[in-house]
């Protein structure tokens, strides 16, 4: 029930929920990590990155 509760999230979440969701590990990530990060919330803060059926499809077609 977590698990799909999670791919569920990550599926509908858009860019700015990720960029909010991981600002308390930021630091921790390097640089490049960073600024991908904070662009994206930037410039495309609607934009929903794991909506496609590429990201999560082989989760739905082996029934996890």
């Amino acid at each position: 029930m977590a698990l799909q509760k999670a791919q569920l999230w990550l599926r509908e979440a858009n860019n700015q929920e990720i960029y909010d969701w991981l600002k308390p590990v930021l630091s921790q990530l390097g640089s490049s990590y960073r600024l991908r990060f904070h662009q994206n919330a930037n410039n495309k803060p609607l934009e929903k990155p794991y909506q496609s059926a590429y990201y999560w499809g082989a989760f739905y077609y082996t029934g996890i």
